[in-house]
């Protein structure tokens, strides 16, 4: 009889799915007990909004309160959400929401990253339903300012994740632009981190060739041959002078800027 009743457990156990991802559930706060991690410090100053805000179990990744996603649809962004915290080390989650608890998009964002135990160092992506169903979205970093999130996810590189995104969020593909989300912080955490790339039109990654700058160097580079051309030509004694200017020719100060795009200015820089 035990054997069949250790049989039966490890069937449901292997076969009945338990799903502990992607969950709703919060937990309640006192100002007795207001369950935040051990760095945050507990004052009459945030007490407030430590109440206010969601307490949720940190490892589910995934908080769809405003029920934009199947189960299906949270359970794949949740193992891609895990993959990435995996292989980065930076803490990543998403929220949906139809109630920002009396804060604006980026307070909400804030607190709950930071009255939840999550790890120093992660991102946050949170799309709001207002009651007028219009969408805002908002992604923000958490970490030391000198650390990898910060130099991995620059305001610029936000602001086009942002404008990338709203594409889908307007036409109310939710999922389909939070799995785009997971895939663009992915490559950007792929890159080095120095290098000027941005987001073409089909979401993926690509480097800036800065063609006005090369223009600007191979024209100053052309006149100062054609200088010295001239001198040589000329047979004018002149020529050694002008050959060691040239030699001290400092190519960064031809550097011009390329871009200056108009794009969505909603970050959060929150250093804890």
């Amino acid at each position: 009889m035990k054997k069949v009743n250790l049989f039966i457990i490890v069937f449901l156990l292997l076969f009945i799915p338990i799903q502990c991802f992607a969950s709703t559930k919060t937990f309640t706060r006192t100002k007795d007990n207001p369950l935040v991690p051990k760095d945050v410090v507990v004052n009459e100053n945030n007490i407030n909004d430590i109440l206010k805000t969601p307490s949720v179990s940190a490892v589910e990744r995934v908080y769809d309160y405003a029920n934009l996603f199947t189960d299906e649809q949270e359970y794949d962004l949740y193992k891609k959400l895990y993959e990435y915290t995996d292989s980065t080390y930076i803490d990543s989650l998403v929220i949906t929401t139809n109630d920002l608890k009396g804060f604006n998009i980026d307070q909400y964002a804030y607190n709950f990253y930071n009255y939840n135990d999550f790890k120093t160092e992660g991102v946050i992506f949170v799309i709001y339903i207002d009651s007028n169903r219009k969408a805002n979205i908002f992604m923000g970093n958490s970490g030391e300012k000198t650390g990898k999130v910060f130099s991995t996810y620059t305001d610029e590189r936000i602001k086009q994740i942002l404008e990338y995104l709203y594409k889908d969020i307007k036409k109310g593909n939710y999922y389909t632009a939070t799995d785009n989300y997971i895939t663009i912080i992915k490559g950007f955490a792929d890159l080095n981190h120095s290098g000027d790339y941005r987001i073409n039109s089909s979401g993926s990654i690509v480097k800036i060739i800065p063609w006005l700058e090369i223009s600007v160097l191979s024209f100053a580079l052309t006149f100062i041959a054609v200088v010295l051309l001239m001198y040589k030509l000329n047979g004018i004694g002149k020529f050694a002078y002008v050959q060691g200017v040239s030699k001290n020719v400092n190519s960064s100060t031809l550097k011009v800027k390329l871009e200056s795009d108009e794009l969505i200015d909603t970050t959060l820089t929150n250093k804890k």
